[in-house]
């Protein structure tokens, strides 16, 4: 059996993937997950950059979503039990600045499989053009300090 990657991995339940989009739907009928314009890059006008070289975040607004599936890593054959932790999710700026945290709790209920959390916000702060992160990170219930467990990155440059 291959060895867990420990930074995936809280226990029992496995982060599988996370990505940013535009918009996302949950099908309640057939519980599938549509993504619409996943994003990977946003193309700014360069007059948003100008105003963040003031000294303060500049704050944009369009649609966007962070999307992450969570799974348990055992069979709920073998442990069913009720899972919750929590979860935080922080922009990144170039430099290594916080722009925002986002915090939110992450339950498994008896016998359910997989998880998928939904963060819809309408905007994003940029600083300057570069290489930004959404970083993921989680605690359990019990700690009082988060652990990274994955990154999400994204491109922001300056359209001209």
């Amino acid at each position: 059996m291959p060895k867990q990657d420990q930074k995936s991995t809280i226990g029992s339940i496995n982060c599988v993937w996370g990505l940013v989009c535009s918009l996302s739907s949950l099908d309640q009928q057939r519980n599938n997950l549509s993504l619409f314009n996943v994003i990977d890059q946003i193309n700014l006008p360069s007059e948003v950059y100008e105003q963040a070289k003031k000294g303060q975040p500049v704050g944009v607004q369009i649609p966007i979503e962070v999307v992450m599936l969570w799974r348990r890593a055992i069979d709920t054959k073998i442990d069913d039990r009720a899972l919750a932790f929590d979860t935080q999710v922080e922009l990144i700026d170039p430099n290594g600045k916080s722009l925002i945290k986002i915090l939110t709790k992450v339950q498994f209920s008896s016998f359910n499989r997989i998880n998928r959390i939904r963060l819809q916000g309408n905007g994003i702060f940029v600083t300057i053009p570069g290489d930004y992160v959404f970083e993921v990170s989680y605690k359990t219930l019990e700690e009082t300090g988060f652990h990274d467990i994955f990154k999400i990155p994204i491109l922001l440059t300056e359209k001209n």
